[in-house]
């Protein structure tokens, strides 16, 4: 038994000692520097510290100042330590915040608009609704479609909004198939799944005999433009949430719509319709109307809501025989050169009636059956009549917009109530 206990004795004296006196440690070294009390020294490898998410940092319990860690997700990654009250970076500042969200919501399937067939050129700017953001940074992303291959959804570097805000996804390509071509988004700790729908090319809802320019929204919406004329349309109805300003244009639904219109509070309205393909949205005239919106411009920067006078130009242009009026074709052939030659389910959705009386397209308008909401009832997924606002009242509580039909090659000119939701094509200034 003394045997065992004296080598136990000796055996810690050793251990003791060589922890207490010993003045330098060498790690791939015999003869660490006399200055560094640790020295590593290696050719082929590195030190690595400790590798933690924002959130498993922050759940360090009692960091000690000078305690120093490898965050993952700060900024694009980043050393850090502690100094004592808070982490710091490395690089001599703030520590870059990690990107943290509540939710992310990547809406329904085709609410940003879709790609065609073999269709080089085109590009979607989608923004993703987010809430409960904490100003975090975030790195630059690309991110490769399933389903349908072929597409590239890339989001560049940010900060997000502490709150609600939104992230802008710019998805580019040239599908080869039609169907949905799907990312999988994740930022901020939250995933979703964005689908774009893929046209089939033999289906298309424009004039593929015509050049085509593109505009951007306040929100990064796409659209086509033609020039008619003397005069640049958009060929495709609004769809934006928001005036040229970013300021939110008031969403309601179809039972406070009709509230609002059974009082005749004048309140500028929008609702989305996102179960008709192209999409469409709804706007009452106080919405689109700047004397009544606060002085806004419903369209992009540079584009307006074309006058009662603009749709005549227009008209003239495509039959210079029109005649202005009310309630009756103002042209018997105008419309339908306006008319997308679409009717009946296709793979883009549902379109016109037929017969589609005499729809040629021939203009680029690109003119669609559409979504309209009165005070009473809703039709989202209309097809026999497209309607769309003009900027002119009549004086008489009611306002000017003009009319196609699936029955008619004609082109009419009605009057709405102000109240009533239709949809909106821009007009250049």
């Amino acid at each position: 038994m003394r045997k065992i206990f004296r080598l136990l004795t000796s055996f810690t004296f050793l251990l003791f000692g060589h922890i207490t006196y010993a003045q330098n440690v060498g790690i791939g070294t015999n003869t660490p520097h006399s200055s560094a009390r640790l020295e590593i020294s290696s050719t082929s490898s590195g030190l690595l510290f400790p590798r933690l998410t924002g959130v498993q940092r922050d759940a360090i319990q009692n960091p000690v100042a000078g305690l120093a860690i490898f965050c993952t997700n700060c900024g694009d990654g980043e050393m850090q330590y502690y100094n004592g009250t808070s982490w710091r970076s490395m690089n001599m500042g703030a520590a870059a915040n990690y990107p943290l969200i509540s939710s992310l919501n990547c809406g329904s399937l085709n609410e940003y608009g879709f790609f065609t067939v073999g269709e080089i050129g085109r590009v979607l700017n989608v923004s993703i609704p987010y809430t409960g953001g904490n100003g975090g940074t975030y790195v630059a992303q690309t991110i490769k479609s399933t389903g349908v291959s072929g597409l590239t959804a890339s989001l560049t570097a940010g900060t997000l909004a502490n709150g609600a805000g939104t992230v802008t996804y710019t998805i580019t390509g040239t599908p080869a198939v039609s169907g949905t071509a799907s990312f999988a988004l994740t930022i901020g700790g939250q995933s979703c799944t964005l689908n774009i729908f893929v046209a089939n090319e033999v289906d298309p809802q424009f004039n593929p005999d015509l050049t085509y320019g593109t505009l951007s929204d306040i929100e990064g919406r796409t659209y086509k433009t033609i020039q008619i004329g003397s005069q640049i349309w958009m060929a495709e109805n609004l769809r934006t949430t928001k005036y040229s300003d970013g300021d939110k244009i008031p969403i309601v639904g179809e039972l406070e719509w009709r509230q609002n219109n059974e009082n005749f509070s004048g309140l500028p309205m929008m609702k989305p319709v996102l179960d008709q393909l192209p999409f469409s949205a709804v706007y009452n005239w106080y919405a689109i109307n700047p004397a009544t919106n606060g002085n806004k411009n419903v369209c992009p920067s540079g584009w307006h809501i074309p006058s009662d006078a603009e749709w005549n130009v227009l008209i003239e242009f495509l039959d210079p025989s029109y005649q202005p009026l009310f309630n009756e074709p103002q042209s018997t052939i105008a419309g339908g050169k306006m008319k997308t030659i679409l009717s009946g389910i296709s793979t883009l959705g549902v379109y016109w009636l037929s017969p589609n009386q005499d729809a040629t397209n021939s203009s680029g308008f690109s003119g669609l059956p559409g979504p309209y909401l009165d005070r009473f009832f809703e039709w989202p997924n209309r097809v026999d009549e497209g309607q769309w606002w003009s900027s002119t009242d009549n004086n008489f509580g009611l306002a000017w917009a003009r009319s196609l039909r699936f029955s008619s090659g004609g082109i009419f000119r009605i009057n709405y109530l102000m109240g009533e939701g239709l949809s909106v094509r821009c007009l250049k200034d």
